[in-house]
């Protein structure tokens, strides 16, 4: 990421930790590209959910996720495989939830999600 990389805790609904600046909520950024991936396991099973996002241009990148079971899940979002750009723990039991992440570099990234064994689906997609 670039040398002006902000890092920040905030502590809302539960701990979450920023390279780049993150903001929950609904607002949608301009839309030009879109990827989904719903990953479902067996219960009792660690449910991993990996998706691949080639070319993001830079910017701001909408995070979605819906899941089901009760506890935490964490997603991150790495760019080029190891440095982690963004992430958060959300609620397995709240409806689907959208997040923002600013200032993002150009480049390929990875989101990756996971999800306590209550869980047995995840859907996830991305936005810019």
């Amino acid at each position: 990421m670039a040398s002006n990389t902000r890092r920040a805790v905030v502590a809302a609904a539960g701990a979450l930790t920023l390279t780049g600046a993150l903001l929950a909520g609904t607002a949608t950024p301009a839309q030009a590209a879109q990827f989904t991936k719903r990953c479902q396991e067996p219960p009792a099973e660690v449910l991993t959910c990996v998706m691949t996002i080639p070319d993001f241009p830079g910017g701001t990148m909408s995070i979605d996720v819906d899941a089901n079971g009760s506890g935490t899940g964490h997603w991150i979002l790495f760019w080029h495989g190891s440095i982690r750009a963004c992430e958060i723990d959300y609620d397995l039991r709240a409806p689907a939830q959208s997040w923002i992440c600013n200032g993002l570099s150009s480049g390929n990234y990875t989101l990756w999600n996971g999800i306590q064994p209550s869980s047995t689906w995840a859907r996830q997609g991305v936005r810019w």
